[in-house]
């Protein structure tokens, strides 16, 4: 209860200070122990941003690719509608897993998903996945976009929970 009230004084500091930078929102998730030990996250674009606003994978998805063949078609997905598609990277899914977060359409720019972070956890790989929208002060493309994120982590064969955390940038 205590740390529900810090927390709820310090989102309303940051209310009133008038902020401009990005604002989390709340994400309500249970702890269960322990954060784990991080794992490895290798993201196939190195900035915090999609790895593209104009995906092939219409449709909010969150994919989890073990073989040399799920990574082909997911590839493939990706850059559907695309010509000509880039060279599938290699993954050693001996040591790795991949993983795929999208986001599914949005009708203006300015939205973006990507892979935070990874945690070992008792018996699972938990994945965080940051979505960010804009803000009613941000001016953005008016196209269709299909924001999506690809990344490599340092894990094979088991289980993949992911995570979401959502942000609003505040562009004023």
């Amino acid at each position: 209860m205590r740390r529900l009230a810090i927390a709820l004084a310090g989102i309303a500091a940051l209310l009133s200070a008038g902020c401009s930078g990005p604002t989390e929102i709340a994400t309500v998730r249970r702890e269960t122990g322990a954060p784990g030990d991080p794992l490895t996250v290798t993201r196939l674009r190195s900035e915090p941003y999609s790895f593209s606003y104009y995906s092939g994978m219409k449709d909010p998805a969150q994919v989890v690719v073990r073989t040399p063949a799920e990574w082909a078609q997911v590839w493939s997905a990706v850059w559907g509608g695309s010509s000509p598609v880039p060279p599938l990277p290699q993954v050693d899914f001996e040591r790795e897993t991949v993983v795929a977060a999208a986001l599914g359409m949005r009708a203006t720019g300015g939205f973006s998903i990507y892979v935070e972070s990874a945690h070992q956890r008792d018996g699972y790989v938990e994945v965080v996945v940051h979505t960010v929208s804009p803000g009613s002060q941000c001016v953005t493309t008016q196209a269709v976009t299909y924001p999506v994120d690809l990344a490599r982590i340092s894990t094979a064969g088991q289980p993949v929970q992911f995570r979401e955390r959502s942000s609003v940038h505040d562009c004023g």
